[in-house]
């Protein structure tokens, strides 16, 4: 029953969506006529429902959209896609259809497909801007720049009130280097259509890039001008609009306007208040374009002139740190403390003399700031740091505590993540894994990434013993929140890195299970690596393929799960042309990878292009000299090259690395190798050491 609703209900959302703005034509009823009344019984003949051929057509898409739908409830969008390109070729003016399978064959990387359905709907719908409009995105998403701008300007003919039609065609001029065509193209959006921020914005980048390429002082100054004449007719109609004065603030910088630039930042502050990033961001940006030594000046000046700003000290000891002045930046950041009437500058003092390695007179800064503000959260947590840096784990305990109380006391506070996983740490360094267990249940509750934090700064501590407590402790995080598979899953991934590749199996099963039983839960591109991950690793090879594949329609560009499934395949001698792409996928997105190389060149070596595979695996075995694989890799690649000594050499290398490796040992007896000879150290080589220096 349960699945009839669902089925239903694809239905009427199938039904909703392919009606689109029409409405169908009443199906052909051939009503039979009322029988007379006799006085026997008359069998009465049911007479036949026919739908005319169009009917039948929609009737067809319609249930190709409703299977594309329950295909893509069952996680296969590859499916999907198939259902919804039939639905699309019986519906061709539907756009809403159309659009929808254009959008699935682009994830697919079907894109001559998309393009095909996109250009045909557009040709039956010349008027239609959401058809161009599709089309114009799907040219920009395959790299075809010159088409995209031409349904642009066709879409600025249909609807030239359009600022974001103007704004995606300037993108595209200005990435063709035709920087006063997209400027022109912008004066002519500012006559016609509305003044949007990003319409703003926009042009007056434009003339930022010409001052850049301005070859005299005087025309970059007066490109500066301009730009600065736009954005401050921008802030003018949108005054609340805090990207504009930012953009209005680095402008004056730029132009050594610093007053008006340090005006701006000022209504900036004011707006967002207490918040050290922003405020140590905004302070480095009069550091750009060459200004920091100009900027320095005007900030000296200020504070002999205002000896009590403390904005002006802040941006100070922010500047001279950026130039490595590290004793005048604790100058002016001790100043800046010393006049604040808040407690940022006392954190921002600490965190520099953190970074300089003095914690002692950090945490003189931070207790002489909570002399002053006894109950500021922020102050409390980095003393709680301060302690654990020292490893005073029972104070860090009582900071945190501290702390938690002060921000509860607040209606609108928001308790970072970061809070409670740092607290867990201290009680678990503390030996109170009890307290670290409340502490993370408390916190999973609020977001998953405090259990995330407490697990990133356990392992980068690398300790083994760490990682079994570990372990123990998600267990029983996860026995007190049976209805969330979070915990299951952080504790599949430590027993996945820890090599206990069945238990990590049995524990991402168990998430699913626990999903799946409570409702709601959705499954990122991580969960689904780990889990297809476990499963080849246990020699389910068919359905960790199903559970990478699954990972990457979620992202497609998931590097490590490009890189495992191509390498799986090429272990199989599966699909080795589409392992070589996915294998240079991967490396694309990052090619000084050595195992993400050695994919690349063992896929070569299966496909037989022996000369191929010699640079990615030699640069792979560089990059991972402890790689016995990659070792074995190359010698394998070395004897096909019929070079036998440097196949002996890796070979060699890599059962040293890999002493229980079998196959390596055949591989070394076949060639005449004892593989107990290859452990031993190399023999001396009888040179004499060089005689020693005289004394002087």
């Amino acid at each position: 029953m349960q699945k009839q609703r669902v089925v239903c209900i694809f239905a009427l959302n199938s039904v909703l969506l392919l009606a689109g703005c029409r409405t169908p034509p009443a199906p052909t009823v051939v009503v039979p006529v009322a029988a007379p009344t006799v006085t026997k019984t008359v069998p009465v003949v049911a007479t036949a429902f026919v739908l005319p051929p169009e009917g039948q057509r929609r009737a067809q898409a319609l249930a190709a959209f409703a299977n594309g739908r329950i295909a893509e409830l069952n996680k296969d969008a590859a499916d999907a896609v198939e259902h919804y390109l039939a639905a699309a070729q019986l519906e061709p003016d539907n756009e809403a259809l159309q659009m929808r399978t254009a959008q699935g064959l682009l994830q697919q990387n079907r894109n001559q497909e998309a393009l095909a359905l996109l250009r045909n709907l557009a040709a039956r719908h010349p008027d239609s801007d959401r058809a161009l409009l599709w089309l114009a995105l799907a040219y920009q998403a395959t790299d075809q720049g010159d088409k995209a701008a031409a349904i642009y300007g066709k879409l600025l003919k249909l609807a030239p009130d359009r600022p974001e039609h103007y704004l995606k065609l300037a993108t595209i001029l200005v990435t063709q280097g035709r920087d006063e065509e997209a400027q022109r193209l912008l004066e002519r959006a500012l006559q016609r259509a509305p003044h949007t921020p990003d319409l703003f914005r926009a042009y007056a980048d434009l003339f930022a890039r010409t001052a850049i390429r301005a070859r005299s002082v005087p025309a970059a100054h007066a490109a500066r001008q301009r730009g600065l004449d736009v954005m401050e007719e921008a802030t003018r109609e949108h005054p609340k609009d805090n990207a504009l004065l930012t953009g209005l603030a680095e402008l004056y910088i730029a132009d050594g306007q610093f007053a008006k630039a340090f005006a701006c930042h000022a209504s900036l502050e004011a707006r967002i208040s207490e918040q050290l990033p922003f405020r140590s961001r905004i302070a480095q940006s009069y550091a750009g374009g060459g200004q920091r030594e100009a900027a320095i000046g005007f900030f000296e000046r200020g504070v002999q002139e205002r000896p009590q700003d403390e904005r002006a000290w802040f941006y100070l000891g922010e500047l001279h740190e950026d130039a490595g002045d590290a004793v005048r930046a604790e100058i002016a950041f001790r100043r800046a403390a010393e006049h604040a009437a808040a407690p940022l500058n006392a954190t921002r003092l600490a965190v520099f003399l953190l970074t300089h390695s003095q914690t002692n007179a950090a945490l003189q800064a931070v207790a002489a700031g909570l002399t002053r503000w006894p109950e500021n959260a922020l102050l409390l947590q980095f003393q709680a740091y301060l302690h654990i840096e020292q490893q005073a784990y029972a104070q860090a305990m009582a900071d945190f505590a501290r702390s938690l109380r002060a921000l509860r006391k607040k209606p609108d506070a928001t308790i970072p993540a970061e809070l409670f996983s740092r607290y867990a740490v201290a009680a678990f360094k503390a030996g109170k894994s009890e307290d670290c267990v409340d502490l993370l249940v408390q916190g999973a509750q609020l977001d998953d990434a405090v259990t995330i934090g407490f697990i990133q700064e356990l392992f980068a501590a690398k300790d083994p013993a760490d990682a079994r407590v570990l372990a123990r402790l998600l267990q029983k995080v996860a026995a007190r929140l049976p209805a969330n598979p979070n915990p299951l899953i952080h504790l599949g991934f430590v027993r996945y890195a820890a090599q206990d590749h069945a238990a990590a199996l049995r524990t991402f099963e168990q998430a699913q299970q626990v999903a799946e039983h409570h409702g709601g839960a959705v499954f990122n591109s991580a969960f689904y690596f780990w889990f297809g991950a476990s499963c080849e690793r246990c020699g389910q090879f068919e359905r960790g393929e199903k559970l990478l594949l699954r990972c990457l329609e979620l992202e497609p560009d998931h590097a490590e799960a490009l890189n495992y499934l191509a390498y799986m395949w090429s272990e199989k001698r599966l699909h080795l042309d589409r392992a070589l792409e996915f294998s240079r996928r991967a490396l694309r997105q990052d090619p000084e990878n050595g195992a993400f190389l050695d994919t690349l060149g063992w896929i070569f070596f299966q496909l037989g292009r022996f000369h191929d595979a010699l640079a990615p695996l030699q640069k792979a075995a560089e990059m991972t000299p402890e790689d016995a694989t990659v070792a074995e890799h190359l010698g394998d690649l070395y004897l096909q090259l019929n070079q036998p000594a440097q196949a002996l050499k890796y070979w060699t290398n890599a059962y040293q690395l890999d002493s229980k490796n079998d196959t390596l040992a055949q591989k070394l007896r076949a060639h005449g190798l004892d593989p107990a000879k290859a452990l031993l150290p190399p023999p001396p080589t009888g040179k004499a050491p060089p005689p020693a220096k005289p004394a002087t």
